[in-house]
């Protein structure tokens, strides 16, 4: 047993229970900040680095700190928010099109689009994590398509997040804000995971 690991305090329930009460409240205040639409890209990177911090310095972000991130992260966040926005809709309009006969392919090429969607928004929220270690956002997008193509069970993983909790909101919808900080975890655990071992 080295030193550090000696001198490190024992974890019980209740620093369990805190991390998920910080989690789920990290959750609800992204989610009620995100209502504008316009401050959705920045509010979710800096929520991402808080959780990066959490995780890896084992400390949360000061006020102050979560101010000047913010007013770095809006207008790459304004961007990146938009053209997320813009790719869901694209594809919603698609499936209605498809749905209702106007596009031919039916079912199958429903199907088709619905996986491919899947997978964009798999790589986008896999840039998160990557935002939230500091990268710019033109970085990050680099990074999460590097790694889908060299590991794609990493892809794989966050899409099975994205429909785990896209699931149980549909089906709780209260709980749906709550979800929203231990996806972040999550696919920053992912990301974690996927780094190390590749390196």
């Amino acid at each position: 047993m080295t030193t550090e690991q000696r001198l490190a305090p024992a974890r019980d329930w209740r620093d369990t229970f805190r991390d998920g009460a910080d989690l789920a409240l990290l959750g609800v205040v992204v989610s009620i900040a995100c209502l504008p639409l316009v401050t959705a890209g920045g509010v979710v990177a800096v929520a991402a680095e808080a959780v990066a911090v959490r995780y890896g310095q084992g400390r949360w972000l000061t006020l102050g700190e979560l101010w000047a991130a913010l007013r770095r992260r809006f207008l790459p966040g304004l961007a990146a928010g938009a053209v997320v926005l813009i790719t869901v809709a694209l594809l919603l309009a698609d499936q209605v099109l498809l749905a209702g006969g106007v596009v031919p392919g039916g079912t199958a090429l429903a199907w088709v689009t619905g996986l491919l969607g899947l997978v964009i928004l798999g790589i986008y929220a896999l840039v998160v994590p990557f935002v939230g270690r500091g990268l710019g956002f033109w970085a990050a997008v680099g990074a999460a398509r590097g790694v889908a193509v060299a590991r794609p069970g990493v892809l794989v993983g966050v899409v099975g997040v994205l429909v785990l909790s896209g699931f149980l909101a549909w089906v709780l919808p209260v709980a749906g804000p709550l979800l929203v900080g231990y996806v972040l975890l999550a696919l920053h655990g992912i990301v974690q995971r996927s780094t190390v071992a590749h390196s």
